[in-house]
């Protein structure tokens, strides 16, 4: 006789959802005025500067005019600002959306066609991806949700696109179970903070990296960061382009609980002050331009996030090259990055793609 094997109850309506799914889903009002607003040099400069990325490609006009890109191009991650988010907030999951819930940033890939530059208005068009259920030991039902962002410019052009994806989950579960609660974290603010300086640029910069210069195997030059609050604070002032909300009706520039001592554990079941989406993005980003240099170009990018990155943590981002290819008449570099904190935790793992000049060939 066969044995019949019952399905497991859903935690999640998902009706709703999977109705809209590859539907190009309303903008947020914000990223309707967002795509009328051109591309200011200061809102790359401001981003830059608070991810700790001191290329001077993206702020640095005399420079950057000697580069083949003749001009201020925005850093890869800067993307993540421009909207996008209106497919993930405004379907409501029934089990998922409820109060009180967590949301976090679980994941991306991204796929970047061509520069962002000053004077660009860039157009998000959102649609749903997936939903996806799954048990854990943060919480017991997760379920991560996943949309699909294509960025346009005024000339109908396709810069890039960037596939989100976020797991919701029952704040009160994650409290229950408080499985991050035995971490040993660093302290909150640095040795001597505040302190005034100048950051370091790690940046190949104007020094080309040729493609027949690559052997497989070969480890890219490690990129080490320090989380502390007031960096936090500045990566939640640039997650969103300057949009049309007033400032004082949040209590602190971006998503607070980030920062905010305590309001990560109310909101999110989480011990201590975390990082923000785009800093996360932003670092293995570093990662690949650092090492590539002004004449390469970072084509596609995607990480799984594996474990938050707190205040007080230290975190290494280390990279290899897996592979190399010419296709198309273009040279391709695949590698492949983590990030592990000072604890020997691996907080993300991912990939990239790179296309690099090749030598007697211009670029």
């Amino acid at each position: 006789m066969e044995k019949k094997v019952l399905a497991s109850k859903s935690t999640f309506d998902l009706r709703e959802f999977k109705a809209l799914i590859g539907k190009e889903q309303k903008p947020l009002e914000g990223e309707i005025y967002l795509a009328r607003c051109p591309v200011d040099a200061s809102e790359l400069r401001h981003f830059a500067l608070a991810v700790e990325d001191c290329n001077p490609l993206w702020f640095d006009v005399e420079y950057a005019q000697k580069t083949r890109w003749q001009g201020i191009i925005a850093p890869p991650a800067f993307i993540h600002t421009c909207g996008g988010g209106s497919a993930l907030v405004l379907v409501h999951i029934p089990g998922a959306d409820d109060w009180p819930h967590g949301s976090l940033f679980s994941g991306a890939e991204y796929e970047f066609f061509l520069p962002i530059r000053i004077g660009d208005r860039i157009k998000p068009v959102s649609k749903l991806h997936s939903a996806v259920e799954k048990k854990g030991q943060f919480v017991e039902n997760m379920l991560f949700i996943t949309a699909e962002t294509t960025y346009t410019n005024q000339n109908n052009q396709v810069v890039g696109l960037y596939r989100q994806s976020v797991m919701k989950y029952s704040t009160a579960q994650a409290q229950k179970q408080a499985s991050y609660l035995e971490e040993k974290l660093g302290p909150l603010f640095p040795p001597g903070y505040p302190k005034s300086e100048k950051g370091p640029v790690t940046a190949r910069g104007s020094t080309p990296l040729f493609y027949e210069d690559i052997v497989v195997g070969e480890e890219l030059p490690s990129l080490k960061r320090v989380l502390t609050i007031p960096q936090i604070v500045s990566t939640a002032d640039v997650s969103q382009r300057i949009g049309i909300l007033m400032p004082h009706t949040m209590p602190g520039p971006g998503c607070y609980w980030h920062y905010a001592v305590g309001e990560s554990w109310k909101i999110r079941g989480l011990p201590a002050p975390m990082d923000e989406g785009p800093i996360r993005a932003a670092q293995p980003c570093q990662l690949m331009t650092d090492w590539i240099g002004d004449d390469g170009w970072l084509s596609k990018l995607s990480m799984q996030i594996r474990r938050p990155i707190y205040a007080g943590d230290t975190t290494t981002w280390k990279g290899k090259v897996t592979n190399k290819y010419i296709r198309g008449g273009q040279h391709f570099v695949e590698c492949e990055f983590l990030a592990e904190n000072q604890r020997g935790q691996i907080s993300t793992r991912g990939t990239a793609t790179v296309i690099l000049p090749s030598r007697g060939k211009s670029t």
